[in-house]
C-alpha cells in the first residue's frame, strides 16, 4: 500500500469509529479577558455557549463594521449592568477568521443571538 492509501484507510477507520474531531477556523484563544464582554473564538464557542447554568447573549460582529463599533459602548454597559447576574453571560465573537458555530444562521453584522441555558 502507498502512503496515500494508508492515510485514507486510517482516516476512514477513525471516521467510522467516531474518533475524528472537527477542525474549525478560529482566532487564538485570548490569554486574558479585558473588558466586561467575554471574547470567544471558534474553538471555545460551543463549550461556553452550551453551559447549562447560564443564558448567553452573543454578539457576532466584524471589527471594521461601523454599526458594530457604534453599538460597542452600549453592549459593554449592558455587560457591566448584568455582571452581578450569575446566570447571564455576554459574549462577542468576531466573524473573521472563524467558522460559524453550529445552529447559527447569520444574516449580517452585528447580529445578536440569545442561547437559553445550553439550548
Amino acid at each position: 500500500m502507498d502512503d496515500f492509501s494508508e492515510t485514507l484507510t486510517e482516516f476512514v477507520e477513525k471516521y467510522l469509529a467516531g474518533k475524528l474531531v472537527p477542525r474549525r477556523k478560529s482566532a487564538p484563544v485570548p490569554k486574558k479577558q479585558t473588558g466586561p464582554v467575554t471574547v470567544v473564538v471558534g474553538s471555545t464557542f460551543n463549550k461556553i455557549v452550551e453551559d447549562v447554568s447560564r443564558d448567553v447573549l452573543v454578539e457576532f460582529y466584524a471589527p471594521w463594521c461601523g454599526h458594530c463599533k457604534a453599538l460597542e459602548p452600549k453592549y459593554n454597559q449592558l455587560a457591566k449592568d448584568l455582571k452581578s447576574e450569575k446566570t447571564w453571560l455576554l459574549l462577542k465573537l468576531t466573524l473573521q477568521p472563524t467558522t460559524i458555530p453550529k445552529h447559527t444562521t447569520l444574516k449580517g453584522s452585528p447580529q445578536f443571538t440569545l442561547y437559553l441555558r445550553g439550548r
